[in-house]
């Protein structure tokens, strides 16, 4: 599995790789603080799964990235993990194409792997 993390609390994105390479020890895991440097990356490799924050630095946020992913049409799963969770980042994220949504306060780590197991399952590219 290949995922891409798009993070900028350097603490949070450390405990999200801590926490896949332990789930999968085999997979690769990049990253990334901002949300230029992550649309490179998407647009370079394949990912089975991309997890993206919403705060992110510089001009383009994480809703942003979402769209530009999506436009470039990549279907890979994207899990957004945030504490933006107020209802209409929500609705924002799923209406550009984000496939889950999870606030990062009280999200504890079995359920933030459930996330990632069950959008894995779904498959990326080769989705309708």
């Amino acid at each position: 599995m290949k995922t891409l993390l798009v993070e900028d609390n350097t603490e949070f994105r450390s405990f999200l790789k801590a926490l896949l390479l332990e789930r999968y020890p085999d997979s690769i895991v990049e990253e990334s603080a901002n949300a230029v440097e992550a649309m490179r990356l998407v647009t370079e490799d394949g990912h089975d799964l991309v997890v993206i924050d919403i705060g992110l630095p510089n001009a383009m946020t994480g809703l942003a990235l979402v769209a530009r992913i999506r436009e470039k049409g990549r279907r890979t799963p994207i899990l957004i993990v945030s504490n933006y969770s107020i209802p209409e980042y929500q609705l924002e994220a799923a209406r550009l194409g984000a496939d889950w949504f999870m606030p990062k306060a009280g999200s504890s780590s079995q359920q933030i792997i459930a996330a990632v197991e069950r959008l894995t399952m779904i498959g990326g590219e080769t989705r309708p």
